[in-house]
């Protein structure tokens, strides 16, 4: 399974009071669906007001650093995918001896893991 096609997610608060919303990449109209929210770290309104006032985003640090983590996350799960694929063609072919690569446990293992990390991508279960 490759990445999720509905990645890359990105940090894009459209006003003061969209304050930690991320939402996905746009699509061929335009459009940026939501993806999740970062909670607010505060809820008392002077320190807000304050944000306000200043233009700043008391959720950004935080919110770029989840959208980071995820993006990784899903570029990693396609990287290892596409790598483990290649092993298992080239040994497949003959071209390395012949085998069942799909009975080694180190890719039983990567494929399992690979598995669950896409699936936690995607919120499905494994």
């Amino acid at each position: 399974m490759g990445a999720n096609r509905n990645l890359p997610l990105a940090y894009r608060p459209e006003e003061y009071d969209d304050w930690g919303t991320i939402r996905f990449a746009p699509d061929e109209e335009g459009r940026q669906r939501y993806a999740l929210k970062v909670q607010l770290p505060t809820h008392d309104e002077t320190v807000l007001n304050e944000h306000r006032a200043n233009g700043t985003d008391p959720c950004e640090e935080f919110g770029r650093s989840v959208v980071t983590a995820i993006n990784n996350h899903a570029a990693l799960v396609a990287a290892l995918n596409g790598l483990l694929n290649k092993y298992v063609a080239m040994v497949s072919s003959g071209d390395c001896g012949f085998w069942d690569p799909e009975e080694e446990a180190e890719v039983i293992a990567a494929r399992a893991t690979l598995s669950a990390a896409s699936a936690s991508e995607t919120g499905k279960e494994g």
